[in-house]
């Protein structure tokens, strides 16, 4: 029987190249998008602070834990301006003033979610936002016939607990381009709000912060037509993504 011999090198050769290829194989595995314990698709949607729309319109949001003295002026001065609006609204104030609520829909603006007891969300889990978020759903979509599909995070917090909250209820997270700072003491002068959201920061898509506040109210026939005649339209936040 003729022996066949194979030089060492060779050996040495084929044995690196199927070392090579297994090593290769378990990287593969590793890396691979089917290995879950490495490779997992996100899940958090980033908050939007700005629309991507091409039309000259910018949004007004305004967001709503109290003021139910100052709404009827507000809406006054949007029908009488002809501009729209989406109002955040938090849970509780809708259960103790349904007929505004109502009134703001009926009225044509949009409705958004902005929790039910005005938490901290960054300070809560995924489950106690999603039971804020929830809660206030419950008592919004009655009022206003619809499942609201904006979620205003109350104090603008956006850590990782409530903006995977917001995505697993379903909700597009909304924060601002510019905001009237409004809240602050003393009240900003009519002139500052007006600067603040008509300011450098106006754009395609801006989404413009206020609250109802009196001087808010007061300030917002002159915001709207300062707005208007930098060439833009007022619209619903929805109108802008």
């Amino acid at each position: 029987m003729k022996m066949i011999f194979i030089p060492k090198y060779l050996i040495q050769a084929v044995l690196l190249f199927l070392i090579c290829l297994l090593a290769g194989g378990v990287v593969w595995n590793v890396v691979s998008p089917a290995n879950d314990s490495f490779y997992a698709e996100p899940t958090m949607m980033e908050p939007v602070y700005c629309g991507t729309t091409k039309e000259n319109c910018v949004a007004l949001a305004i967001n709503v834990d109290w003021g139910e003295d100052v709404l009827p002026d507000m809406l006054d001065t949007l029908a009488e301006e002809d501009a729209q609006a989406t109002f955040f609204i938090t849970g509780r104030f809708a259960e103790q003033f349904p007929e505004i609520v109502a009134q703001i829909a009926e009225a044509g603006h949009e409705v958004g979610n902005h929790g039910y007891a005005h938490p901290h969300p960054d300070q809560l889990t995924v489950e106690q936002n999603k039971e804020d978020i929830t809660k206030a759903e419950q008592i919004l979509e009655p009022l206003i016939g619809v499942k609201p599909m904006l979620y205003a995070p109350p104090y603008g917090e956006r850590g990782e607990t409530v903006l995977t909250a917001a995505e697993q209820c379903g909700y597009t997270t909304i924060l601002w381009t510019a905001d009237t700072i409004d809240w602050e003491q003393p009240a900003p002068s009519h002139e500052v709000l007006i600067q603040r959201v008509t300011g450098d920061k106006l754009q395609k898509g801006a989404i413009l912060l206020m609250h109802p506040k009196a001087h808010t109210a007061e300030a917002l026939e002159d915001i709207i037509e300062t707005i208007r005649d930098k060439g833009y339209t007022c619209v619903k936040v929805s109108d802008v993504l």
